[in-house]
């Protein structure tokens, strides 16, 4: 607003202005002055051919005072005039700046909520979507997106039976109708489906309200879940167990979340939101194939010496992402722990520390042992087959045991 505002006016300063604004503003300066001069003349050639009249010489020259009291009292009146509107102008200015300001702050402090809302509607296990007064979407959350497979700006504005579908909006039509007019209601549906699995798909409806009670909007969140049914055979038919239909391998993201139950739903939200994964046990398990961790070391000196000397080392992992980016633990761990993977990225960080140790040790002549300090899982501490995984790795490598170092945290 401002930015416009100063460009307004650099844009009236530029603009030309017309030849008789000039003249009349110096006319406006010189007339008067002429007046009074050719006034005084008149007075002056009077007062001449009157003889020097005492009488005429004290008319005229009241004449010619009044004129002069009427002048400056012109002046003094424009002088205030200008000094006023100055004020004025000044005030409006400094409220267009306090307007200006509240706006950049008011504009911040919205994008600042906006963006907490969606981390927590991206948070709930459940698929959330927002539309307005005449049906439109305006809003979902990352369950929804990753069942639709589409940004937020793909589906925006768009009318919801053009989101989810002319089938599905057909039966929740009269739903939302209802929803729209201040009604909270829900909807559930029992359906079975191959394999001997049943499904459950419950809509919840909730009227948006604004402060004068008016329909503004409505929030309609979704709940998918998945339920083993038992299996009758029709009559006439061999009672055997109805196998179960192998699962494709590319399956609606929605009932794989909603096999895995709303932790996953809520992991799959937050790994999206920190890596981008639309299947974060895939890309995990991917990574540990293709080895595309990295490890790093962290080193631990002696303040007390000055030598440089450094035996001992933290290791530390990293996931290498495209154009030479790292991923944090924070990000790629709780997806290891939910797909019970701990254990195998401990054994990948294992390994790859021993190879390294075996190939620096034969390219560097003289060199000194070290020590290696490494974070385990309790999942690998309670496997029995790591141990022996792990000394395996020492004979196979000629590296002796007393280079690792583990640790496990006092709460685990």
């Amino acid at each position: 607003m401002e930015n416009e505002t100063q460009s307004q006016q650099s844009a009236i300063a530029r603009r030309p202005q017309p030849v008789w604004a000039g003249v009349r503003a110096f006319a406006m300066k010189v007339v008067p002055a002429l007046a009074t001069i050719v006034i005084g003349v008149l007075l002056l050639f009077t007062i001449y051919f009157t003889l020097l009249d005492w009488q005429w010489i004290i008319f005229l020259s009241g004449v010619l005072f009044a004129a002069l009291i009427a002048l400056a009292s012109r002046a003094s009146h424009a002088e205030w005039t200008i000094r006023r509107r100055t004020v004025q102008l000044a005030q409006m200015k400094e409220r267009l700046a306090q307007e200006a300001a509240a706006h950049r702050n008011s504009e911040s402090a919205y994008h600042a909520t906006a963006d907490k809302l969606q981390l927590l509607s991206d948070a709930i296990p459940l698929m959330l979507v927002y539309v307005d007064a005449g049906g439109h979407v305006r809003a979902l959350n990352s369950a929804f997106r990753i069942w639709l497979g589409k940004r937020n700006s793909q589906v925006d504005g768009l009318p919801l039976g053009e989101v989810i579908g002319s089938e599905l909006y057909a039966q929740i039509a009269g739903d939302v109708a209802k929803g729209l007019s201040g009604t909270l209601n829900t909807f559930e549906r029992k359906r079975s489906i191959d394999g001997g699995v049943g499904e459950r798909l419950q809509l919840i409806y909730l009227p948006h309200l604004d402060a004068l009670g008016k329909v503004v909007g409505l929030y309609v969140m979704v709940s998918e879940q998945r339920e083993e049914i038992p299996w009758v055979a029709p009559t006439g038919e061999a009672t055997a167990a109805a196998p179960a239909a192998e699962a494709p391998e590319s399956v609606p993201t929605a009932r794989a979340l909603a096999e895995s139950g709303g932790q996953t739903l809520y992991l799959r939200s937050v790994s999206e939101q920190l890596t981008g994964w639309d299947n974060p046990e895939q890309r995990l398990r991917q990574a540990l194939q293709n080895d595309e961790f990295r490890l790093f070391c962290q080193r631990f000196r002696d303040l007390r010496k000055d030598d440089g000397d450094c035996s001992l080392y933290e290791i530390l992992i990293r996931l290498q992402e495209e154009e030479s980016n790292l991923t944090p633990p924070g990000a790629f761990i709780p997806v290891a722990e939910e797909f019970d993977m701990t254990t195998d990225l401990d054994r990948w960080v294992v390994r790859n520390v021993i190879a390294w140790h075996c190939s620096k040790r034969q390219r560097t002549p003289h060199w000194r042992t070290a020590m290696y300090s490494l974070n385990l899982f309790p999942s690998s501490m309670l496997d029995r087959s790591f141990t022996g995984d792990v000394r395996r790795w020492l004979d196979e490598s000629g590296v002796p045991p007393e280079v690792l170092c583990f640790e496990v945290a006092e709460d685990e």
